[in-house]
């Protein structure tokens, strides 16, 4: 689709531990399909989709990184020009959810304040078990950490939630452009991301 017929190019980063299911969430949104035999990321992946959130049709580009240990310090770079991230865990492994805290840190060492990524966090894997090992509780006091993240379950098996987590964070990315106030240095970060909202039309009096 040539750029003209999209209003909106987001980068979206996708973070989490080994195993969570972080390729299949981006397969499953994009392709709309599961592999049983999806191979670990090395490095970084990328995968796109169009969509309409808001009456704005948007393009999301999705990076799909490694969450082996020893990619966990991952560069400045995948931050530069981020518009959203999503932190994944698996639902019935609570080290998962742990290590949430260590990706938590590597967003706030390089994303700058007022130009920071919105956040969704989601539990995957919800097929497997009809309760969460871990408790909401916990969920909603990470959030609070990511600015009150919005945070919520899916199952990249059977595509449970995928659509409303993608539409979720697309629609807090849209939101805060339009109501937050354009300091400079969210200007540049609009300009970035190819994306500045039009000016509003007058009513008639």
């Amino acid at each position: 689709m040539p750029s003209s017929n999209f209003d909106v190019l987001l980068k979206i980063l996708v973070l989490g531990e080994s195993g969570v299911g972080k390729t299949s969430i981006t397969k499953r949104f994009c392709e709309g399909k599961f592999d049983e035999e999806v191979k670990n990321t090395v490095g970084v992946d990328f995968l796109s989709k169009f969509m309409e959130v808001n009456n704005k049709k948007v393009k999301c580009v999705l990076w799909d990184t490694a969450g082996q240990e020893r990619f966990m310090n991952i560069s400045s770079v995948y931050f530069r020009n981020t518009a959203g991230i999503i932190m994944v865990y698996d639902v019935n492994n609570s080290s998962s959810f742990e290590h949430l805290g260590q990706w938590f840190e590597e967003v706030k060492n390089k994303t700058t304040e007022g130009t920071a990524p919105s956040v969704v966090i989601v539990g995957n894997k919800k097929d497997m078990n009809h309760v969460s090992a871990i408790e909401p509780e916990c969920v909603e006091s990470l959030a609070r950490k990511f600015g009150d993240a919005k945070w919520l379950e899916c199952s990249a098996l059977d595509g449970t939630g995928i659509e409303t987590l993608f539409t979720t964070l697309v629609s807090e990315i849209i939101n805060r452009l339009e109501t937050t106030p354009k300091t400079e240095a969210q200007k540049t970060w609009n300009e970035k991301i190819k994306f500045e909202l039009p000016p509003k039309k007058k009513g008639c009096c």
